[in-house]
């Protein structure tokens, strides 16, 4: 398979034998296998927090991005909602990368532990 898709997918040649069929698939799931994803999801918690203070917490990704691919979009929301009581709480993204991000955590009152769910795409 010499020829690819403009993101790197192989594909059969005209040329190419059609008795090499088994083999041309396995090369491309090998492929598939090996550039796994454009897509990683989780939830992380934030340990014990102060009020009214941010905190940062490292996530690092269960595999990192492809680097020939785009830096990742994260989106991040506040797991469990509604809190019990009257707590507010803050969270945001920083620091991208092909292998993980930052969460920035605040919460005005308290300092339970929030759970936080992210979802990174790069297309």
């Amino acid at each position: 398979m010499a020829s690819t898709t403009t993101l790197g997918y192989p594909y059969p040649d005209d040329t190419d034998s059609v008795s090499d069929g088994a083999g041309k698939v396995q090369e491309l799931a090998q492929f598939a296998d090996d550039n796994a994803g454009i897509h990683r999801c989780g939830t992380q918690a934030s340990g014990t927090l102060v009020a009214a203070t941010p905190k940062t917490v490292a996530v690092a990704f269960s595999s990192a991005f492809p680097a020939a691919g785009p830096v990742p979009k994260v989106t991040a929301t506040i797991a469990g909602f509604p809190f019990s009581g009257s707590a507010v709480a803050y969270v945001g993204v920083d620091a991208v990368t092909r292998s993980g991000f930052n969460l920035i955590i605040r919460r005005e009152t308290g300092t339970a532990s929030i759970d936080v769910n992210y979802h990174a795409i790069a297309l």
